[in-house]
This record gives C-alpha cells, structure tokens and sequence, in this order.
C-alpha cells in the first residue's frame, strides 16, 4: 500500500474518503477526533495531526501585534476581527483562518521532530484540511515514491453551506460567524494553495465528492493508492447541504480546473 495525505477543505468529503480507507491496515494516528451529528461515521483524522499542522500555521502566521498585514485584510474581508482570529488558533481551528499564497509556511525543530516520527509509522492515511496550507513543512520527510496525495473537493457553495453550519450549531465554534463571500474566499484559498503550490510535487488524485458513490472510480482508487477499499462507507444519506448559491467567476472557474483534474463531468447530475 503507499502511504496516502488526504487535504481538501474542511466540509468537503474528507472524512468520507478516510472512511473508505480508514479500515485497510493504515495509521491514521492514536488519538481520534470523536464522530458527532456533523459526522456521525467519525472523522478518522488523528490529533496530534492536527496539532502539528496547527503548530505550523501558529508559526508561520503570528497573531496579537505581530499579525501579519495579509492575514488581517484576509481576517476583515470574512467579517472577522483580528481578536476572532487570534482566537481560531486558540480553539485549534485553524482550517478557517485564511492564508494569502504570499505566506512563508515554515515548522521548528521540535515540530520537525514530530512529523518525522509520525511518518516513520507507515503505512499511514494522515488526514487534516490544514495540510492544504502546511505540505511544505512535511514533505521533506515523506518518501514520494511510497506517498501519493488525494485531494477530495465538492460543489463551493455546498462546502460553504455546509461550514456555516458547522458554525451555528457546534459548540466548539460558537460565536463565530463567516459571511458566504469570506466563505468562498476560504475555498479558494485551500484550493489555490494545493493547485499553485502543491500538487507539482509528488503523484496526485482528485476527486469530486460524488465520485465517492461510484463503484467504477472506487476501483480506481483502490489501483492508486494499493488499499482495499470500503466501498459501503460512502452514505448518500450524509449528502446535506444543498445550497443555491451564485458563484463569482473565480470560484466558478476554480472549481472547472478541480473538476477537469478528477476527470468528472461537470453535466452530470451531482449527488
């Protein structure tokens, strides 16, 4: 089996696509995000993953009077004060906070450290939204002949939904609220990191959250990344957010070049 780094935005299927591989002998880490209503099958993305990735962007986008230029306009254009983005990083929820391409993202020795050790457990399936940002810092210790990098999207505006849900109802993130523009700023973030900065390095798969559903595709991921596959994880039932949102021209054409990598037709009807 090779060893498999999941990224797409938080809300986009992540969870779904470690849930079909989360069962075929990988290290997925020894602490587990507990499943809840937003996630009921469970999220398969170890903590201390998270804590690292978290740790890099602390390091590389400090905040108080230090905050970068860039992050705070990108803070403002979402509706967020500096202070709510200061305290994304102290909840650990730093999948939300926006990060300019410009951004240097860089670790320390002891967060190097870590990474090392987690990545001498292999086979492993590391899965965190924020390694679309953070790749840069783990890749030195990834074999790229034995990794290959997954990277699962949906429709914007049903990720978008789908967060400020997320926002309304979980306690973790209580207070915060994100207007559908800063929304669709935060996807195209994501998404522009891993198409202009990561995707060069490395064997790469993309995938439209649909494809999930389909057995033929499931039998190619099954080929890419040498795991057996769950293919009666995916649950259409899960599929909830259903938004009618008009997208701008960026994101409208973003998600076309997503979409032409996974090889999915944007005509056919979407899960």
């Amino acid at each position: 089996m090779k060893n498999v780094i999941i990224v797409g935005a938080g809300r986009s299927g992540t969870s779904m696509l470690a849930g079909t591989l989360a069962h075929s002998g990988y290290f997925i880490g020894t602490d587990y995000l507990p499943p809840r209503d937003s996630n009921p099958k469970g999220f398969f993305e170890g903590l201390e993953i998270n804590a690292v990735n978290e740790q890099i962007l602390e390091s590389s986008l400090p905040f108080g009077q230090r905050l970068r230029q860039p992050v705070l306009r990108f803070a403002r254009s979402l509706g967020l004060p500096w202070q709510s983005a200061r305290a994304l990083h102290r909840r650990g929820q730093a999948w939300l906070m926006p990060v300019p391409l410009s951004a240097v993202i860089r670790g320390n020795g002891k967060i190097e450290t870590q990474i090392s050790a987690l990545t001498a457990q292999a086979p492993f399936c590391f899965k965190d939204p924020r390694f679309s940002y953070t790749l840069p810092v783990w890749r030195p210790y990834l074999d790229l002949e034995r990794t290959v990098f997954l990277c699962i999207f949906r429709h914007p505006a049903e990720t978008a939904a789908s967060i400020a849900k997320e926002c309304r109802i979980q306690p973790y993130l209580r207070g915060m609220y994100i207007p559908t523009d800063g929304l669709l700023e935060l996807w195209r973030l994501m998404y522009g990191h891993i198409l202009e900065r990561q995707r060069k390095y490395g064997r790469w798969m993309f995938i439209h959250y649909a494809q999930l559903f389909d057995r033929t595709f499931l039998s190619r991921l099954a080929a890419f990344t040498g795991a057996q596959i769950d293919t009666g994880f995916p649950d259409t039932a899960l599929h909830r957010s259903r938004p009618e949102i008009q997208l701008d021209t960026e994101t409208r054409s973003m998600y076309a070049e997503l979409c032409d990598l996974a090889r999915f037709d944007l005509n056919q009807l979407e899960i």
